[in-house]
């Protein structure tokens, strides 16, 4: 896809429930966590039934902003990174935000590292500023809302 194009995107019917996992552990194993909920949504084989050899996976975590809890804790994305690596063979990764949050010189990147969204903790992983459309350029997508059928970008 070229930048800046605008892509109609037909109506789908409404989207059944989402299936959660929510896992407790008191060891605060993260990595085992992560892999236990993420077999519990996606099934035995985990990751391996959503993300295959060779596919580019980009991760959207939320970072809202700097403040203590305002984002996604970057010890689960990372655990969700190496779970992809090991059923990726080295497909490219990407880690994208675009923070409500950028304003005084504030951006996404900036939000990311103070967050722990850093080379150092997620290397090979490139990181999107999704606001800055010269680093990530974007297109426009039109969908049809499944319940009123009217368009919405």
């Amino acid at each position: 896809m070229a930048s800046g194009q605008i892509y109609n995107v037909a109506a789908r019917p409404p989207q059944p429930p989402a299936t959660v996992a929510i896992i407790k552990d008191n060891a605060v194993n993260t990595s085992t966590m992560v892999s236990q909920a993420v077999e519990a949504v996606l099934g035995p084989g985990g990751i391996g039934n959503l993300v295959h050899s060779g596919n580019t996976v980009l991760l959207k975590p939320n970072i809202v902003s700097t403040a203590n809890l305002a984002a996604t804790d970057w010890h689960v994305v990372r655990a969700l990174v190496d779970q992809i690596r090991a059923v990726n063979n080295g497909a490219a990764i990407y880690i994208g935000e675009g923070s409500a949050s950028n304003s005084g010189g504030t951006t996404t990147k900036t939000i990311m590292t103070a967050q722990g969204y850093t080379a150092a903790n997620f290397p090979g992983v490139t990181f999107l500023d999704f606001n800055n459309i010269t680093e990530s350029p974007t297109n426009t997508c039109v969908l049809a809302d499944s319940v009123t059928g009217a368009d919405k970008q």
